[in-house]
């Protein structure tokens, strides 16, 4: 009776051994991965690393002449050229000073072409706004825009008022930006009292706001003006022939010339 449970623990010995055993190859035992999958891992590690290499390989701008990065290429569209980001925004820049909004490739007869929405990823935001601005203005023809005469406004209007047969042509005018008076015609502040053909025969300095007034002072007062040096002259008393600081006679009621005193004046009674 002894002997059997001997045997039993032989038999659970005997049986843990092969379970374990069983245990120890399932563990070996891992499936082997296929020589495609394996050769298929290895090429995307090796495009992956092609291509941070191809990003930061350097390229010859042919605008600066230096080697800069390819991310920090541009591609002109309509062509195959391409510079640095930075000579590209020079570029744009140095055709705006020249009044160009139409900027084409820098390479002569190529039909490659910068546009402003192509472009906004890369300008600066001023830059982007004065190409803006300068594309607005083109648009409208030479003879229909003008800006506000007040310097401190300077906006940009449009003489919408016709000067063909029939329609009335407009002279004051309201600056819609700065709220004051200027005149269409002459595009400068409004010059009260003193029509459009008159302003305009002045000299450059007569007309500022202190000639203005001087003008309407001179109208008031009765003086008048020598033909020769256009200083204003006073008469107190006496005829009409006056003789001026700068030697020069002439009519004080019509202004013509009265070198000898014999000039017979149609305004002048007798």
């Amino acid at each position: 009776m002894a002997s059997q449970p001997r045997e039993e623990e032989e038999e659970e010995e005997e049986s843990s051994r092969r379970r374990k055993k069983e245990r120890k190859g399932k563990h070996v035992m891992m499936k082997p991965i296929p020589e495609e999958e394996e050769e298929r891992r290895g090429k995307k590690i090796k495009k992956g690393t092609e291509v941070a290499h191809t990003s930061t390989m350097p390229f010859m701008c042919d605008i600066c002449v230096e080697p800069k990065p390819l991310n920090e290429s541009f591609n002109i569209e309509g062509c195959t050229h391409f510079y640095c980001t930075e000579c590209v925004i020079k570029y744009v820049v140095s055709k705006l000073h020249d009044n160009v909004t139409h900027i084409c490739c820098p390479v002569s007869k190529c039909p490659g072409l910068l546009k402003l929405e192509y472009c906004c990823g890369i300008l600066p935001p001023e830059v982007f706004e004065r190409w803006g601005n300068a594309l607005c203005e083109s648009v409208i023809l030479g003879f229909e825009k003008f800006y506000c005469p007040f310097k401190d406004c300077s906006a940009l209007l449009i003489n919408d008022g016709g000067e063909g047969e029939g329609e009335v042509m407009v002279t004051q005018s309201e600056c819609p930006y700065c709220n004051r008076l200027f005149c269409a015609q002459c595009e400068v502040p409004w010059h009260s009292g003193i029509d459009c053909a008159q302003f305009q025969n002045f000299d450059k300095d007569e007309r500022q706001k202190e000639g203005i007034m001087l003008m309407e002072l001179a109208d008031k007062k009765g003086w008048k003006r020598c033909p020769k040096c256009r200083f204003y002259v006073a008469r107190r008393s006496g005829c009409d022939h006056m003789r001026c600081r700068c030697n020069f006679s002439f009519c004080y009621k019509c202004g013509a010339p009265d070198e000898d005193n014999r000039h017979k004046c149609s305004k002048r009674k007798h």
